[in-house]
């Protein structure tokens, strides 16, 4: 089974005749420019946390 990288990737295997495709996380992210495991939503959160009566916990 073929991995595409990104999207012209996967549009070569379709092409090609692939029927499945696989992709990998690291993959991705490397196209992205970003390290696989960080995820823009956790980026969000270390730059802009939700205010303190929705942080969740004790109150």
């Amino acid at each position: 089974m073929p991995n595409a990288w990104d999207g012209p990737s996967a549009l070569l295997f379709k092409e090609a005749g692939f029927t499945s495709i696989a992709t990998s996380s690291a993959a991705f992210a490397a196209t992205l420019g970003r390290i696989d495991g960080v995820h823009a939503a956790s980026l969000h959160r270390r730059h802009h946390p939700p205010p303190l009566g929705l942080r969740g916990g004790r109150r």
